[in-house]
C-alpha cells in the first residue's frame, strides 16, 4: 500500500514539474517527464488492481463466514450442519478442514495437520 502511495506521489511530482516547464526547455525533457509519468501511473494501476483483487477475496471470505459461521463447541469448531472442523488449521491459516472420525468414533483427526481432538464428555 505504501508503494502505491509512493507512486501516486511521484506521478504528482512529475506532473507538477511538467506544468512548470517553460517554452525555453527542450521537448526531450518534456517527453522524458511524460515517459516517467506513464511508468508511475502504470505502477499505480497495477497496485490498484492487486488491491481490488485482495479486497474481492476478503469480501468473499467475510461473506462465507457470515453465511456459514463456525462456532467453538467442545474441542472443535462446528458449522451450521454440525460438521467438526480442525481448530489448529482454522486458527493458524483460516482453513476449514473437516475432521475425520477415528476408528472408535471417540475422537477426531485432521487429515492435513494430523492433530487429534477429543470431544469432552
Amino acid at each position: 500500500m505504501t508503494d502505491l502511495v509512493g507512486h501516486i506521489s511521484s506521478a504528482i511530482t512529475i506532473a507538477k514539474a511538467m506544468s512548470e516547464l517553460s517554452d525555453k526547455f527542450d521537448k526531450a525533457i518534456f517527453k522524458n517527464h511524460i515517459a516517467d509519468l506513464y511508468l508511475e501511473l502504470a505502477e499505480v494501476k497495477t497496485g490498484a488492481a492487486q488491491l481490488m483483487d485482495e479486497l474481492r477475496e476478503l469480501k468473499a471470505e467475510v461473506e462465507e463466514h457470515k453465511n456459514n459461521p463456525l462456532r467453538w463447541m467442545g474441542a472443535v469448531y462446528r458449522d451450521n450442519g454440525n460438521h467438526p472442523f480442525c481448530p489448529a488449521c482454522y486458527d493458524d491459516r483460516s482453513k476449514r478442514i473437516h475432521l475425520k472420525s477415528t476408528y472408535l468414533d471417540e475422537s477426531f483427526i485432521c487429515p492435513i495437520c494430523r492433530n487429534e481432538f477429543e470431544e469432552p464428555d
